[in-house]
């Protein structure tokens, strides 16, 4: 394999040699190649397992937050509490929302490189990654009416029925 790694450095160093547009692509896209294979020589999965459990972890806790906010909010509003107690409020519901995105947007950041790396290096990560998305499906097809469930089964059925005919 480093010999495969030698042989693509030196690959893209002839690459820069040549100055044209089409060549400066392909020696970009060796290098990124080049670097992408490094990236899996030092990927520890179960290390990076763990990280992105915690990573889920706080993604679930910022959206229960994000849940307790809004819900206090809601309260105050019915409740009719003064303004400045429901700004308070709606300003928590805000940084609590900023913070569910932020926490989403890095696990799945962390999510979707793990995927390409399982898909080219470490295919043993792949059933832990499905399992992890797997719940979250799950929990958000909970959330619909049951009318609606059943349209998506629905249709995923049909898409593994069709599926299995391009096997």
């Amino acid at each position: 394999f480093d010999a495969y790694l030698n042989f693509a450095d030196q690959h893209c160093s002839l690459l820069e040699m040549c100055g044209d547009g089409l060549r400066q692509e392909r020696r970009d896209e060796a290098r990124q190649q080049t670097e992408f294979l490094r990236e899996g020589l030092g990927l520890n999965c179960p290390d990076e397992l763990r990280s992105l459990k915690a990573l889920q972890k706080s993604s679930v806790q910022a959206s229960v937050d994000l849940e307790d906010a809004h819900h206090a909010l809601k309260i105050a509003r019915m409740l009719q509490k003064s303004t400045d107690e429901a700004n308070e409020l709606q300003e928590a519901w805000k940084t609590s929302r900023e913070t569910a995105r932020r926490e989403e947007k890095r696990y799945v950041r962390v999510l979707c490189r793990l995927n390409r790396h399982a898909r080219f290096h470490a295919p043993e990560l792949l059933p832990d990654i499905v399992l992890s998305r797997g719940e979250k499906i799950r929990c958000e097809l909970g959330k619909l009416a049951p009318a609606e469930q059943h349209n998506i089964l629905q249709v995923w059925s049909e898409d593994r029925t069709l599926s299995h005919y391009d096997e």
